[in-house]
Order: structure tokens, then C-alpha cells, then sequence
């Protein structure tokens, strides 16, 4: 106990005087706050990019914008293409990696990408028309 009485002494007659210190010079503190914080993001002066970030960020081997239009065309789809994540939980706490509940995480997919549809310009419009990847990845977790 008496090792703890001597921290909280510490800690108090610390703050006590960190206060006292603010409250007497607080141009001081200002003005050593923005130098910190000057010094910390000079950095980004400094930093160059060398990706195109506008223009969409690609990794190696990955499909070049080029082929995207491609495939954009063809597919009619006037939109970029979105990946949309489903995080699915068992209902009683057990793994999702069952049959039963993988069956039920793509009848739900399905129907949050195929079913929920809204009018759009006059045409009917669901999340799958957004998603073109969307049955793609219905079959994958049907795979796993």
C-alpha cells in the first residue's frame, strides 16, 4: 500500500504543477503545441506520388483500367464496378463454415442483390446491376 500512496503522490503533485505551469505561461504551450505539430507533418512536404490515385488504384497483375471499360461495356453497365462485403454470423455462436448456414448467407445475398429492386429512370434496379462481380462471389462462398 504505502508503494501506492507514493505513485498517486507523484501523479498528483505532477499534474499539480504541469497545471500550475499552463495556467502561468500558457503562450509557451501554445506556441510548443503548433512547432510540434510543424516539425511532425513537414514530411508531407516532401512526399511524392507516384500513383494516380484519381484514376483508380491498381496492383500488379491486376486488370488494367482498359480492360474494366472493356468489360464495362460489354457487360452495358454504365457504373464502376463495386465489391460489396457480407459478414455473416451463425445464430447460435457456432462456426459459419457449415452447410445449413452457408445455404442460408447466399439465399440472403441472393436476395439483397436480385429481389431488392427500385425503379430507376423508368427500369427496374437492383444492387446486382451495381455489382456485376456479385453472382461471382454468391458462387464462391457456395464453393467453400
Amino acid at each position: 500500500m504505502a508503494s501506492r500512496e507514493i505513485f498517486l503522490r507523484l501523479l498528483i503533485s505532477f499534474f499539480t504543477d504541469l497545471g500550475q505551469s499552463i495556467g502561468t505561461q500558457p503562450l509557451r504551450y501554445i506556441l510548443l503545441s503548433l512547432l510540434a505539430a510543424l516539425f511532425l507533418s513537414s514530411g508531407l512536404v516532401f512526399v511524392e506520388m507516384r500513383e494516380d490515385v484519381r484514376g483508380g488504384y491498381l496492383e500488379e497483375g491486376s486488370p488494367s483500367v482498359k480492360e474494366h471499360a472493356v468489360y464495362l461495356e460489354f457487360m452495358r453497365s454504365k457504373h464502376k464496378v463495386y465489391a460489396i462485403t457480407m459478414i455473416a454470423l451463425a445464430s447460435d455462436g457456432g462456426s459459419i463454415v457449415r452447410e445449413k448456414h452457408l445455404d442460408e448467407v447466399v439465399k440472403i445475398a441472393d436476395v439483397a442483390q436480385h429481389i431488392v429492386v427500385t425503379p430507376e429512370g423508368g427500369q427496374p434496379y437492383s444492387l446486382a446491376n451495381h455489382t456485376n462481380y456479385g453472382k461471382f462471389t454468391i458462387d464462391l462462398v457456395r464453393l467453400f
